[in-house]
């Protein structure tokens, strides 16, 4: 018998129609029951990351920025990236929501035997000239800790930290006009957008440290992450993309992109590459003093770019824009 309530509301609605709609029951149940199975097998998708018939396809994407306190003429930092030519990078401890990054390596269903090796491994890496006797004491112990569900997420956490921390992320927006975006990140639409030509942006990320691009994935359940069997650089950057790139449903609206980076600087200079700019949009609130020093900057540094100035919509809850240059 089907259980109405593994599926989301909308499906609900679909499936009291078709019954009603005289269909039969026994093909109503075997398509409701697969899209039931396909949604929890969704659960278990990682990120996307992006072809480059997908980045081209996007052609822009967008930095939301603020502009500080323009009564007091404070220009916020966020200015430097259009004044400086630089983009900073965010290490996942800053995220903003306290679960972004923080998946769990489930080492608890792991094989036994890539689990062992696992541990005998790190523990030589940390005691070369350990002997087999204490390697075998201490395995045990940390499989018993990893078996136990009130330990292992604390060791999984430890265990991981090193690899993480060596991790940075840019974060983009795949939209101009998207009001919830403007509001949070481009201080209440008094702010500004950043829109890089996509193709070029991957270029740039994949010389100073970048490894992928990809979709950020929103689920309303953690994925199940395990050791890759191999345990290559090539499997464990892209675990960790995976790591960086999951978040909760609630965040869906964002269509977020993100570049993540190992080992990478603080910052990425991108004086040289002007063009990377490609568009500015200037936020439906922005007032008069931040629009001049927009297009000063501009005119100075940007003279390929296109300028668009946002309006709020007469008739919808949506956004026009003007191009101003």
């Amino acid at each position: 018998m089907l259980d109405l309530k593994q599926l989301p509301k909308y499906l609900r609605y679909t499936y009291q129609a078709a019954i009603e709609g005289n269909i039969d029951p026994e093909i109503v149940e075997a398509v409701f029951d697969a899209a039931i199975r396909h949604r929890a097998d969704r659960d278990n998708w990682p990120h996307k990351p992006m072809t480059d018939e997908q980045l081209a396809k996007q052609r822009v994407l967008y930095k939301y920025r603020g502009i500080g306190d323009q009564a007091k003429q404070l220009w916020s930092r966020d200015w430097g990236i259009l004044e400086q030519q630089t983009i900073w990078l965010s290490h996942p401890s800053a995220f903003n929501d306290p679960f972004d990054g923080q998946l769990l390596m489930r080492f608890d269903l792991m094989e036994p035997k890539l689990r062992d090796a696992l541990l005998k491994q790190s523990i030589l890496d940390k005691e070369p000239t350990a002997g087999g006797n204490l390697v075998l004491s201490r395995m045990k112990a940390m499989t018993d800790s990893l078996l136990d569900p009130k330990q292992h997420d604390q060791m999984s956490r430890a265990f991981m930290k090193n690899r993480l921390d060596e991790m940075k992320v840019l974060c983009l927006g795949a939209e101009k006009d998207n009001i919830l975006m403007w509001s949070h990140y481009a201080q209440n639409h008094e702010g500004f957008a950043i829109g890089f030509d996509a193709v070029k942006l991957n270029a740039l990320c994949f010389k100073n440290g970048g490894f992928q691009t990809g979709y950020v994935a929103y689920k309303d359940k953690y994925p199940i992450l395990k050791w890759p069997e191999k345990g290559n650089k090539l499997e464990m950057k892209d675990l960790i993309a995976t790591i960086m790139n999951v978040k909760s449903r609630i965040w869906k609206y964002e269509k977020e992109v993100r570049v993540s980076f190992f080992k990478a600087r603080n910052s990425i200079e991108f004086s040289q590459c002007p063009d990377l700019v490609s568009e500015i949009v200037m936020g439906a609130k922005m007032g008069a003093p931040a629009e001049q020093k927009m297009l000063q900057i501009v005119d100075s540094k940007y003279p390929n770019a296109q300028v668009y100035k946002a309006h709020v919509s007469r008739d919808a809850f949506s956004l026009q824009f003007t191009q101003v240059k």
